[in-house]
């Protein structure tokens, strides 16, 4: 009979020691472009963190059931084995999900399944869901360096006054933080994609 040594490591942590150091190198660069480009990053690398920390949590709580089911005695080998064989399905599982997941909501489906209860309804998990959800979103876009690009419909050329034509991870963050009053004005106005980008975007979602 075969025996496997599982051998696991988090990468996870790594992510974490940089965002600190960016934020510390960040006050000392004076380069409106340069600083933006770390605060884009620091964003990519703290939803790595972030999916890295969660895929450990579930994970654990696989191995925690494991290890009380083994506590009790199964001197029979056509007990040991079946349990043996829906453990490794339920940890094949995970990991081939957790490597299409993006996003809380997918991580959600895990804990529901594992828990029976949703960590989107904890107490203190609930007032961050939203900006969690507008937070991803943000970073699939940024990701994949996808162009901000909106237009608008002057319907009023004396005011100016007009329909705004804007989606996806970007608008959704746009909405957010004007909602939050940490930006003051909209991409159509400011016509740069720095705006999401400055100290005070990024510092609100590392919080």
């Amino acid at each position: 009979m075969a025996v496997y040594r599982i051998v696991n490591s988090s990468i996870y942590p790594c992510y974490g020691n940089f965002i600190d150091y960016l934020r510390a190198e960040r006050e000392k660069i004076e380069c409106d472009d340069l600083r933006m480009a770390m605060n884009l990053n620091i964003i990519l690398n703290c939803a790595c963190y972030i999916e890295g920390f969660l895929e450990g949590k579930l994970k654990s709580i696989v191995q925690y059931y494991r290890q009380i089911y083994n506590k009790i005695e199964k001197p029979e080998f056509e007990i040991r084995k079946p349990m043996n064989v829906f453990f490794n399905n339920i940890e094949d599982d995970l990991d081939k999900r957790i490597s299409r997941c993006m996003g809380i909501d997918g991580y959600d489906d895990f804990f529901k399944l594992l828990l029976n209860k949703s960590i989107k309804q904890d107490k203190e998990v609930v007032i961050l869901i939203e900006p969690v959800q507008v937070f991803f979103q943000l970073r699939n876009v940024i990701a994949h360096g996808r162009e901000v690009s909106a237009y608008e419909k002057v319907i009023d050329r004396e005011s100016s006054l007009g329909e705004e034509f804007f989606f996806g991870g970007y608008k959704k963050a746009e909405t957010l933080l004007l909602k939050k009053g940490i930006i003051h004005n909209r991409f159509v106005d400011v016509q740069s994609a720095n705006f999401l980008f400055v100290d005070e975007v990024t510092d609100y979602f590392l919080v």
